[in-house]
């Protein structure tokens, strides 16, 4: 390696300090409209909640526990507790950090529970449009109809719809009629012929 150029010396070096600081501990919680996520570090001897979020829907929570003496890219030692974790709340739609902290344990083993809040559950700035908001259509005042209405309504219906049914049975019938009629012409030829 005494041989190598310095600038490979440097690339291998920063290489190596960018890996040491990834975590292979790292946890992404999406909390979307109809997944909106809820997240709490517990300690599970007592049951008692360390830390809890209520993840806003439309951000992501980046979780990283850390634990001491671990070199995180080369290994995790699961039987070690976490001392401490980091976490990030990002929004979803542009990466904006909204809010980070570190929170440090007492050296005791923590699980994660995820829980799911009831869904759709939309962001505190936005209003849903009304129905006809949302195809575009201006909402129109239909008129009432009342009661005493409906019994003539009916009447008219029921007329035109008799109307119909007997136009269209006589107009029916009769295409059935020519349709038979050349058939059995056709067969009579047929016969002659033969």
């Amino acid at each position: 390696m005494s041989n190598a150029p310095t600038s490979a010396r440097v690339v291998v070096l920063g290489l190596a300090l960018v890996m040491t600081a990834c975590s292979q501990d790292r946890d992404v919680h999406y909390s979307t409209v109809y997944l909106p996520v809820t997240i709490e570090v517990f300690d599970p001897g007592t049951d008692t909640i360390i830390w809890k979020m209520d993840v806003p829907v439309q951000h992501k929570l980046i979780m990283d526990f850390n634990r001491t003496d671990d070199i995180e890219f080369a290994s995790v030692d699961p039987d070690k507790p976490a001392t401490s974790f980091r976490w990030s709340l990002i929004k979803t739609l542009g990466g904006e950090r909204v809010d980070h902290g570190r929170i440090q344990l007492q050296g005791v083993p923590v699980l994660k529970r995820i829980s799911y809040r009831p869904a759709p559950e939309f962001p505190a700035h936005y209003t849903p449009p009304s129905a006809s908001e949302a195809i575009g259509v201006e909402a129109e005042a239909k008129p009432q109809v009342k009661w005493e209405d409906t019994a003539e309504v009916t009447e008219d219906v029921e007329i035109e719809v008799e109307e119909i049914i007997e136009q269209d049975v006589e107009i029916e019938v009769e295409e059935i009629i020519e349709q038979d009629v050349e058939i059995e012409v056709e067969l009579e030829e047929e016969d002659l012929v033969k």
